[in-house]
């Protein structure tokens, strides 16, 4: 079929739909949308598809209920319209996604593996632990609606940074003005405000009229920040839908920003302190980086077990590797 013929065969099945949208003929429509996507690229698909008049979200369901009826053709008789097809696929997968989660920590749960000695996880109430004396620097993700958890970090990271130490905290929207108070009385110096931006989600409403599309990472140092070595960085990180799972944590954070942060925000050999680790992904991320150090606590014993399977599981300068790797004998 020549892309003129799939063009007016999709012009023909637009022209059919009714305001239910039945499902046949939406899937038609992806069936050809996906056929043109397989001629062109990328770049000239996205400028051909604009001829129909379909918002850019419109256009990606109808290809993606086109795909889950190629491997369920049963679908196509079981679902009036495409909006009850897409509801029941993501509830089904949303149903995996937590019982692969309850899989992962199970599994951590009972590998109970010893902390490693470059990259450790302590079970300990952070307030309480012995930490190093001097610290590089601080990434972490407090509980965000507990102000006195930010009030420790702030003395933490002040009688434990280095002079030019960085500490990186991630916080709430609403809670933002109150932590820079905070963090800022601890007298400890505000860099910056990094973003962590989602795209192609469907993200909660935080303030109405507003719709959170992005997370802020806050940026302080002890002292005058010491620059030497920094690459020059961007200060947003963007998300798209695959990259957003949490796999191991009900409040996992995503990996990528952490990596691409750290990486240029510490050095090599340098320790960072992760009081409230969970399931430790900076401490992933600094693993990732490669040639790091990492200490983090966690009160939940359990939770320990799943950072320290995680952290296991990651290969120094590499990435996660889906699997649990075993205690050394």
């Amino acid at each position: 079929m020549t892309l003129p013929e799939i063009e007016e065969q999709i012009w023909k099945l637009l022209g059919n739909l009714d305001f239910r949208r039945t499902l046949r003929k939406v899937v038609a429509v992806g069936d050809l949308m996906n056929l043109a996507l397989e001629r062109l690229s990328w770049e000239d698909y996205k400028k051909w598809v604009v001829r129909f008049h379909l918002q850019r979200r419109t256009e990606e369901l109808y290809r993606q209920g086109a795909n889950i009826c190629a491997e369920q053709p049963e679908y196509l008789d079981r679902f009036a319209n495409l909006n009850r097809l897409l509801t029941f696929f993501r509830m089904a997968k949303r149903r995996a996604w937590q019982e692969k989660i309850a899989e992962n920590r199970q599994a951590a749960i009972d590998a109970d593996l010893p902390p490693e000695k470059q990259y450790r996880v302590m079970p300990a109430d952070c307030r309480e632990y012995k930490w190093p004396p001097i610290i590089d620097c601080i990434a972490t993700d407090p509980p965000w609606t507990d102000m006195d958890a930010y009030k420790w970090l702030g003395r933490f990271a002040k009688g434990h940074l280095k002079e030019g130490g960085l500490l990186l905290t991630q916080c709430s929207h609403a809670e933002m003005p109150v932590v820079l108070d905070i963090l800022r009385g601890a007298d400890l110096k505000y860099q910056w405000t990094l973003a962590i931006v989602y795209q192609s989600v469907r993200s909660p409403t935080m303030l109405p009229p507003f719709v959170s599309n992005w997370r802020p990472m806050l940026v302080f140092s002890k002292g005058m920040m010491n620059r030497k070595g920094i690459p020059v960085m961007s200060d947003t990180q963007t998300l798209w839908g695959s990259q957003l799972e949490k796999t191991h944590h009900v409040w996992q954070q995503p990996l990528k920003p952490w990596v691409y942060w750290l990486k240029g925000l510490t050095a090599p050999g340098s320790l960072t302190a992760d009081p409230f680790c969970g399931s430790a992904t900076t401490g992933v991320a600094l693993k990732t980086t490669g040639n790091r150090r990492y200490l983090g606590t966690d009160i939940n014993a359990d939770t320990v077990k799943i950072a320290r399977a995680r952290l296991k599981n990651t290969d120094e300068g590499d990435t996660e590797k889906g699997r649990y790797g075993q205690a050394s004998p």
